[in-house]
């Protein structure tokens, strides 16, 4: 089941997210960002069928996408710059952490968004998870999620099996 919700962002205006909730208690967390000139409904199927496999799946529209461009806002614009742009989607990321701190949470961007989430976790290492091989499609991630081949990212102390393997 999806539902829209609206937070402040740290540009300009509001930035519109929704969230799909599995049947039972999920056993992660899967958040979505999206490319430039994308929005969030885009993914309705592919967050669907994620909540089907128990995953609870979130995501934002980012300033200037979606429902998140305000007023006159210029479509694609962030307003502030990327970093604002990136403080929006970790806002949204600490907020259903802390809803649901004991399960694990994935990032999962794609296009312009897989390197917001790149930014994410540069910035904040214990924000995702890292996989042990890279996804290039939705069936690989799915097969990654159900195998459980993948290590949170807690900080920076944290050996992570993934890289030492390398």
């Amino acid at each position: 089941m999806r539902t829209d919700h609206y937070f402040d962002s740290h540009g300009a205006g509001k930035i519109h997210y929704c969230r799909w909730l599995p049947d039972g208690e999920p056993k992660a967390v899967l958040q979505i960002v999206h490319g430039i000139a994308e929005f969030v409904e885009r993914y309705d199927d592919f967050a669907n069928f994620l909540t089907s496999q128990g995953f609870l799946v979130v995501a934002e529209d980012h300033m200037g996408h979606g429902q998140s461009i305000n007023g006159d806002g210029i479509q694609g614009y962030f307003h502030g710059g990327w970093f604002n742009a990136v403080a929006d989607t970790y806002t949204l990321l600490t907020q259903t952490k802390a809803e649901y701190p004991e399960i694990p949470y994935i990032l999962f961007g794609h296009s312009m968004g897989s390197f917001m989430a790149r930014t994410i976790l540069c910035k904040y290492p214990d924000a995702g998870i890292l996989t042990d091989e890279p996804i290039t499609s939705n069936k690989q991630l799915l097969e990654v999620l159900r195998s459980g081949n993948y290590e949170l990212i807690r900080d920076e102390n944290t050996r992570n099996k993934c890289i030492e393997d390398m």
